[in-house]
């Protein structure tokens, strides 16, 4: 299986780069200059993707300590979350997906001096993406398992709270401003799941417990990312736009 994932994965990207090799749009590549990168678009793009590479690495590490739990809890409770899983990342897809959209069309809008409509764009982007994760269309299966229902119930039905923080950090990310949020998310999010499962979850070890933990960190991230979001709007950003 493992296999089959990492030769479909080379199979995908080797497909994409020779489209975009052929494409006359924005994302032609030029081979001629693959190894001959810009240095000021170089630079720009670590002091943007290493914080986001870094984010989501550090992901991994707090859900590796989540899944150990779990494991803990006996072959039925690892069933049930990898049926449930499957359905929560679906959800999650739409919750990315307008997180990524608000990169992508503040910096465009940032790079036009248009601050007014990146501003109009976060909120927008905040409002479909929190509208699209209510609708529930993937809690209603009667089929799910009693144990895979509260994940479903504990990590599905709480995803507006990662939708606001999804949003709040790449529209920040969009400006340019990618290391704090990124320090916010990852800071707080493995600190609160990481302290969550050595104490909550050790003084009551049940499935439902360990879940708790996903909304619980979300709530507190979002609340950072929200002040933060807040000040940079009100103090740094006119000194970008000045600029």
């Amino acid at each position: 299986m493992a296999l089959a994932t990492a030769l479909a994965n080379v199979l995908a990207s080797s497909i994409l780069f020779f489209k975009l090799t052929r494409s006359d749009g924005p994302l032609h590549i030029e081979l001629h200059r693959i190894f001959k990168p810009d240095g000021q678009s170089a630079r720009m793009i670590v002091r943007i993707g290493w914080p986001a590479g870094l984010q989501s690495s550090v992901f991994s590490l707090s859900n590796l300590i989540i899944q150990s739990a779990i494991n803990s809890l006996g072959p039925e409770v690892m069933a049930a979350s990898v049926a449930a899983f499957t359905i929560e990342i679906n959800v999650y897809g739409f919750v990315n997906a307008f997180g990524l959209a608000a990169t992508t069309f503040i910096s465009q809008n940032y790079g036009a001096g248009n601050v007014d409509r990146c501003k109009r764009i976060t909120w927008i982007s905040m409002g479909l993406n929190i509208g699209f994760t209510l609708v529930g269309v993937f809690t209603q299966s009667e089929d799910i398992i009693a144990l895979g229902m509260i994940r479903l119930w504990w990590v599905v039905v709480p995803e507006p709270l990662n939708a606001v923080m999804e949003v709040f950090s790449d529209a920040m990310r969009g400006y340019g401003y990618s290391l704090a949020p990124a320090i916010i998310t990852v800071i707080v999010i493995c600190s609160v799941r990481v302290i969550w499962v050595y104490t909550a979850f050790a003084m009551k070890p049940t499935y439902e417990v360990l879940m708790m933990v996903y909304p619980l960190s979300w709530l507190i991230t979002s609340i950072g990312l929200g002040i933060l979001y807040f000040w940079f709007e009100k103090n740094r950003l006119p000194k970008l736009k000045a600029e």
